[in-house]
């Protein structure tokens, strides 16, 4: 009755469904993986930002440049009206 289903091109199809549905499962697991990734990336900013002010001194010297990053700093100094960048 359903003999017609070993047939070569409804084989070809169903491989071609079967490699579709494992590369649909792929995808969803690297959504899921970017998705932690980003989660993870929030917290991290969320804890420099919510973390102590530091002295801009102290918090150069402090460690690598990456953890700079979303740092929150104090610094002071005098603002001059109409002076550009130097």
């Amino acid at each position: 009755m359903y003999r017609f289903l070993l047939a070569p091109k409804w084989l070809a199809f169903h491989l071609i469904c079967v490699l579709l549905m494992a590369g649909m499962v792929w995808a969803g697991f690297w959504q899921l993986g970017r998705y932690h990734h980003r989660q993870d990336f929030k917290a991290q900013v969320l804890a420099r930002i919510n973390g102590d002010v530091q002295p801009f001194a102290t918090a150069i010297t402090s460690g690598p440049p990456g953890q700079l990053e979303w740092q929150r700093v104090q610094v002071s100094g005098t603002y001059v009206e109409g002076k550009a960048f130097e």
